[in-house]
């Protein structure tokens, strides 16, 4: 049985206008996800068993997405889940860096040896799914960790992680309100074409905030 874990993530500054070219500035939490895969005996293709909390909710609204995550991530690992059917199971204490769990899963389960960076790269393939055009944030910082400045600059990916002396204290609050990325995309981009110049504005603050 292969064994992956992930970083639940919260975004600090940025996030949504990573696109286009505005840093973001993202945090790991002491939350995971978590994610088994065991080879099955018989059958063909992979079931899915998901312990999570919430799956009634925000997770069975996205399954479809769900599906073909799994199956992109499975494409570009080539595991042949025909030949070889698989159970994946989903645990832990978050919903989100499914992606990067299963990952890694993969990988320890079939020995492939594959470094962070890898698993990162695979990851962002399997965020297609959710994502529509992933900007990687999401899973670069549930692969790696810590507090990271991330942007997308000329079409090449920088990131880095922010050194800090010690642990600190983000509160969240919960609104209750279940959202999707790629209605949040749409948002964005009307919000653009209605007040470009405020727009414009705003993400010069928020690019000026990530710098400082």
């Amino acid at each position: 049985m292969g064994y992956g874990s992930a970083f639940r993530k919260t975004i600090l500054i940025g996030d949504s206008f990573v696109l286009k070219e505005v840093p973001a500035i993202v945090a790991s939490i002491p939350y995971e996800t978590e994610c088994r895969v065991e080879r099955l005996k018989q059958g063909r293709g992979w079931i899915l068993d998901d312990e999570r909390i919430e799956v009634s909710g925000p997770i069975a609204a996205k399954n479809s997405k769900r599906v073909e995550s799994i199956n992109r991530i499975l494409e570009v690992m080539n595991i042949d889940v025909e030949n070889t059917p698989l159970k994946i199971a989903y645990g832990g204490d978050w919903l989100a860096a499914s992606c990067v769990s299963l990952a890694r899963a993969l990988n320890d389960e079939f020995k492939l040896g594959l470094p962070d960076e890898d698993i990162n790269r695979i990851s962002w393939e399997g965020e297609f799914a959710y994502h529509g055009i992933p900007s990687g944030v999401d899973n670069t910082a549930s692969t790696f960790g810590g507090v990271i400045f991330f942007q997308i600059k000329k079409g090449q990916t920088i990131w880095r992680r922010i050194p800090i002396k010690k642990p600190v204290e983000i509160v969240l609050g919960n609104s209750g309100v279940k959202g999707e990325t790629s209605k949040l995309d749409a948002h964005i981009e009307a919000q653009e074409a209605k007040n470009p110049e405020f727009f414009d504005s705003h993400l010069k603050t928020i690019k000026s905030q990530a710098f400082e």
